[in-house]
């Protein structure tokens, strides 16, 4: 999953890139994408959306796990209140990370993907940053 030696980017991450309503992580080793998430947020709204999380399953040893708790502090820094997640029922690996990271299945919604696949919706209430952490950093 290295990052390609020419300077193109695809269409969806130019968005990301560029739009201040999406968070976007990214882990790299030595100049090499070993992983990224995605997080959109929308102006009033207490959720924040988890769009994509991926990691090389090569080198990405607790990567995931990382980037989602560090997608989860940000926006509970936002004010979010909760953050959530839409996963393919087929996609066992990440239902084990939501729901052993405290992600409550709240809906399923049948035919989502265009292959006809159920997506499973998941939410997890977000604790607000303490007082004393801010304070702490700041002086």
């Amino acid at each position: 999953m290295g990052v390609p030696q020419s300077s193109h980017v695809p269409p969806r991450f130019r968005h990301m890139i560029r739009s201040r309503s999406v968070l976007l992580l990214v882990a790299c080793d030595n100049g090499v994408l070993e992983g990224y998430c995605a997080v959109f947020y929308r102006a009033g709204s207490p959720w924040a959306r988890l769009h994509s999380l991926a990691v090389d399953p090569v080198n990405g040893r607790g990567l995931g796990r990382e980037l989602l708790a560090e997608a989860e502090k940000a926006a509970a820094a936002k004010g979010c209140e909760a953050m959530r997640v839409e996963v393919r029922l087929d996609n066992l690996r990440a239902i084990n990370r939501y729901e052993n990271g405290h992600y409550r299945r709240f809906a399923a919604r049948r035919n989502h993907y265009a292959d006809g696949m159920t997506a499973l919706c998941y939410e997890k209430r977000l604790q607000p940053p303490s007082r004393m952490a801010t304070s702490a950093r700041h002086g």
